[in-house]
């Protein structure tokens, strides 16, 4: 949840609290669907595309752009890094569905960086 608190007239006040909506390994056969129940929400999202996916199906990173959602970057393939060998992991993270952006993420697949139970 992202939120802030700001001191207010002696006392806190929470103040744009708010989800973060993300969808990974798109687009899909729902990515349509996702859009039109996105829009009649009017809620925005970040959509984390693998880069096979997304050049087999552009009209539909089109439609998430043109609706206003951010694209990010799930790697090339929907491999981890790790087992990718050198040149094929090169391509994977330097792959991004909007390489003129500056300030872009990459969320790796297979849960790469979720911390262990009990941390």
């Amino acid at each position: 949840m992202c939120w802030a608190v700001r001191w207010g007239w002696g006392r806190w006040v929470l103040a744009g609290l708010g989800v973060a909506l993300t969808f990974d390994d798109g687009p899909s056969s729902s990515t349509s669907d996702l859009l039109a129940l996105l829009a009649r929400h009017g809620a925005r999202a970040t959509f984390f595309l693998t880069g096979e996916r997304a050049e087999a199906d552009p009209e539909a990173v089109q439609a998430i752009r043109r609706a206003g959602h951010q694209l990010e970057s799930h790697g090339y393939t929907h491999r981890h890094a790790l087992t990718l060998l050198p040149w094929a992991e090169w391509r994977h993270l330097r792959w991004h569905p909007e390489p003129q952006r500056e300030g872009r993420l990459y969320r790796p697949p297979g849960e790469a960086t979720r911390p262990s139970p009990g941390c």
